[in-house]
C-alpha cells in the first residue's frame, strides 16, 4: 500500500517516458531469487528505470541480480504475438518471462522498482495482512477492526 501513486500508475508513467515495456520489480534477498523471475540489468543501467539485457525465470544457484519481477507489467502488444507460439519453460509451463526475453530481440525492455508495500496474497498470512491493512485505512472499518483485534489479543 502506498501513500504515493499506486504501483500500476508508477509503471504507466515509466512507460509513457520510455515508450516500451516496463516490468514492475522489487529487491529480494538472495534466498528468495529462486522464487521469481529475475532481471539482468544492462551494463550501465541506473535506477529508477533500468534497461534490461535479459530476464531469467526462477534461477537456481547465483542469480544475476536481486531485482525480482513482481507480477506488475505494462507490456507492448508485441508480447501477445510472442506468447502465441511460446514453448514451455520452467516447471513445464509457458512462462511470460521467456516471451519477455524474446521481446528484447525486437524492442527495449525496462524494469522499475515500485514504491509502496507489496502484499503476497498467494500466502495465507499475506492475504490476511492485506485485508487488515486496507481495513485499518477505511474510516468505516478502522475503529471496529481495532477493537476486534484488541479483544482477540487479550
Amino acid at each position: 500500500m502506498s501513500k504515493k501513486e499506486p504501483a500500476l500508475k508508477q509503471l504507466i508513467n515509466a512507460f509513457n517516458e520510455k515508450k516500451s515495456t516496463i516490468l514492475g520489480t522489487l529487491e529480494v534477498p538472495d534466498s528468495d531469487t529462486k522464487l521469481y523471475g529475475i532481471c539482468i540489468p544492462s551494463d550501465n543501467a541506473s535506477k529508477p528505470i533500468v534497461e534490461l539485457k535479459g530476464v531469467v525465470e526462477k534461477p537456481q544457484g547465483k542469480a544475476p541480480s536481486n531485482s525480482a519481477i513482481s507480477g506488475r507489467y505494462v507490456l507492448t502488444p508485441k508480447i501477445f504475438e510472442l506468447l502465441k507460439n511460446q514453448t514451455r519453460g520452467a516447471g513445464g509451463e509457458i512462462q511470460l518471462t521467456d516471451s519477455i526475453l524474446r521481446l528484447m530481440d525486437f524492442e527495449k525492455v525496462y524494469s522499475m522498482d515500485m514504491e509502496g508495500k507489496r502484499y503476497d496474497i498467494g500466502s495465507k498470512i499475506g492475504y490476511i495482512e492485506a485485508i487488515i491493512d486496507f481495513a485499518l485505512e477505511r474510516e468505516d472499518l478502522s475503529k471496529d477492526l481495532t477493537n476486534l483485534l484488541i479483544n482477540k489479543l487479550k
